[in-house]
């Protein structure tokens, strides 16, 4: 995400509001290489009224699920050192109950193999750079999904 587009997501996400009978507050672990993403995204949450957590290292994130509990996670696909899927992997091997608890985000969807094995896996996933307005889309959706 280059600072143009990092501008335009810090002034569009203003007007972003809690409404009135939405979803109780979420606690969400949020995990990306990139540092600036990971306030960026922080901060739309906070805005949204959740609880957020934020990684840029995978390893302590790995460390702080097992003494912390999350409803949704946020989990970059390409991190240096270990995948989103290779953390994936990880986190429901300790933690099982997240398995379905997760959206993808990812700036290089056009690797068709990795796109495949989203698919195969039926995991959420939404590109970079997104809107916070999707973003608040995909939550409300997987959330939803945890409570029906």
């Amino acid at each position: 995400m280059d600072s143009s587009e990092t501008e335009d997501w810090t002034v569009q996400q203003e007007g972003l509001t809690p409404k009135a009978g939405d979803n109780h507050a979420a606690s969400i672990l949020v995990i990306d290489d990139e540092e600036h993403i990971c306030q960026l995204v922080t901060r739309v949450l906070e805005q949204m009224r959740h609880k957020v957590e934020s990684f840029s290292d995978p390893i302590k994130a790995l460390s702080k699920l097992e003494t912390t509990s999350f409803d949704l996670v946020l989990l970059d696909i390409r991190m240096p050192g270990m995948s989103g899927l290779e953390f994936y992997s990880q986190m429901i091997s300790k933690r099982p109950e997240l398995a379905g608890k997760v959206i993808f985000m990812t700036g290089d969807m056009t690797v068709s193999d990795l796109e495949a094995q989203m698919q195969q896996t039926d995991l959420m996933h939404i590109s970079k750079p997104f809107h916070p307005a999707i973003l608040e889309q995909f939550l409300n959706k997987a959330l939803k999904q945890q409570a029906g």
